[in-house]
């Protein structure tokens, strides 16, 4: 007969059997009975089963949709469909990943984003910059140019990681805009995200800052039809104010610059601002037309820069940052379309950078500045933005949508009409 032993006196069994007894004292009844339970029994009722899982030696890949390497087998209960090596590779490159399991970085980066270096000071999107980062760090400034061949539903992120400002800008058909005109990175490790709009249409939107100025547009008008018209016009302009602009003049025939608001014939009462002949420029103010002789005639075909101020008393016109002829007496003006009297005279020719102050008479030192602080031909354009006092700005085509020319630094866009053209004939 054994010997009897208490429970925890008993030698463990290292490697039970299915059919090995289990000593089991019953109490449920409320009377104690002592059964039998066999480790088959216990497996029976157990939520799992067969759960041999010490071949479980390799990483559970949800990156690359592996259930289990093909080190584990017999764990049906896990509801896993498990593949082999091969299926793992087959999977892999369906999916764009890596080769093998290693690391979040390498299984993820090529099938869900990636990250390109720039170090150059201008890049040309192409569609192979769809979906990525392109982190510029050049120190000097960097230009991205977002051609009209994209593909429809194209967008990038630009990030400026150096110290060299990156602006973007639209070329062709392309159009690209910005939330104030701004298409510029505010500064180091600002981001820009380039958003499709539409059709070749793009918005800017991200760490935005004011980018460095450039003039690569200007408005060609043909001198047939083509004018442009103002959201508000400006019947009695008084008191301190100040316009100015780049012009490029086909002929020195009589060209209007802007006329009288509702102007509808050409006479001296709907005249506003034109260019009579080669010595002369009239300008009308305080309901009088005052006939200006040039100190030197106006030349064709060539970038001349013209300004007009008014105090309320002297108005004064100046040629290329020098005053020319003789100061007249201001009065109110009187500001409606743009390149044509009522409807005579269409400008014909090229447009840029006009500035209207309307509370503000630049001084001849600031119109001298504006009109000769460029270097040289085709960079003489300069930031109107930084003289006080400026209201409307008109650039047309740096950063403008056809057919508005929008307001740069107020809220009076103009509309282009009968199909003026941006050009990049600029001063």
């Amino acid at each position: 007969m054994a010997n009897n032993k208490k429970i925890t006196e008993l030698t463990e069994e290292t490697s039970p059997q299915g059919a090995d007894l289990l000593a089991l004292v019953d109490d449920v009844s409320g009377t104690p009975t002592t059964k039998k339970v066999t480790v088959s029994n216990l497996m029976t009722q157990a939520p799992v089963q067969a759960a041999d899982i010490s071949g479980l030696a390799t990483q559970v890949s949800l990156g690359n949709h592996e259930a289990l390497t093909s080190s584990v087998h017999g764990i049906s209960a896990f509801g896993a469909t498990l593949v082999d090596d091969a299926d793992a590779s087959a999977a892999r490159t369906t999916l764009g990943l890596g080769t093998a399991a290693t690391s979040a970085s390498t299984d993820f980066s090529p099938a869900f984003f990636s990250t390109v270096s720039e170090t150059t000071t201008s890049r040309t999107l192409s569609n192979s910059d769809n979906g990525k980062i392109i982190v510029f760090t050049n120190s000097s400034s960097i230009d991205v140019t977002i051609p009209d061949t994209l593909t429809s539903g194209f967008s990038c992120t630009v990030v400026q990681s150096g110290s060299g400002q990156v602006t973007v800008a639209a070329s062709g058909s392309a159009s690209v805009f910005g939330y104030g005109g701004n298409l510029s990175t505010a500064g180091q490790y600002a981001a820009l995200n380039i958003i499709p709009t539409g059709s070749n249409a793009y918005l800017v939107e991200g760490d935005l800052g004011a980018g460095p100025f450039s003039n690569t547009y200007s408005l060609s008008l043909d001198g047939t039809d083509d004018y442009a018209t103002i959201g508000t016009t400006y019947g009695t302009l008084s008191g301190n104010k100040s316009i100015c602009g780049w012009f490029y003049f086909d002929t020195t025939t009589t060209q209007t610059i802007y006329a009288k608001v509702g102007a509808s014939t050409y006479t001296s009462a709907n005249r506003g601002w034109f260019l009579l002949n080669a010595g002369t420029m009239n300008f009308r103010a305080g309901g009088i037309t005052t006939s200006i002789t040039l100190t030197s005639n106006i030349t064709s075909s060539t970038w001349t820069h013209l300004a007009v101020t008014g105090d309320g008393t002297d108005l004064k016109l100046y040629v290329n940052g020098t005053q020319s002829g003789s100061t007249q007496t201001d009065g109110d003006w009187d500001i409606g379309e743009f390149f044509r009297t009522g409807p005579y005279y269409y400008f014909n020719g090229y447009v840029d950078e006009i500035g209207l102050w309307t509370g503000t008479t630049l001084s001849s030192s600031d119109v001298s500045a504006i009109a000769n602080a460029g270097a040289t031909a085709g960079n003489k354009a300069v930031d109107l933005s930084t003289y006080t006092g400026l209201t409307h700005w008109w650039r047309f085509g740096d950063g403008d949508t056809s057919p508005t020319v929008s307001d740069k630094v107020g809220s009076n866009d103009m509309t282009l009409i009968n199909g003026p053209t941006f050009v990049t004939q600029v001063p």
